[in-house]
């Protein structure tokens, strides 16, 4: 069983753990829990700092499970300044060898 909330860490843990536990207390057999693991995801808010051109500072990622698209605009603006290249060539791969289509 995989389960997540959104509290802070030790008020998480806490309903989670009642949580299974009432799972389990609500089945005909003695279940128990053989293996658990505990983690958090820490909320980093802080930006790198640069004060020359030879530095890009990115957006902290969201600590959402899943990536948003506009978290890509970052990344994209630091690979059109590190390759020099015009916005269309942006996450647009030649194929590898061995790859192409056969038509």
């Amino acid at each position: 069983m995989y389960a997540s909330v959104a509290l802070p860490f030790d008020q998480g843990q806490a309903h989670l753990h009642a949580a299974v536990n009432a799972l389990l207390d609500g089945m005909s057999l003695e279940p128990r829990v053989l293996w658990s693991m505990q983690y958090y995801q820490a909320d980093i808010t802080v930006q790198a700092l640069g004060s020359d051109s030879n530095t890009i500072c990115l957006s902290s990622l969201s600590s959402d499970l899943a990536l948003d698209d506009r978290e890509l605009e970052d990344v994209k603006k630091a690979w059109l300044r590190i390759t020099g290249e015009s916005e269309e060539t942006f996450l647009k791969f030649d194929a590898r060898e061995g790859m192409e289509d056969e038509d």
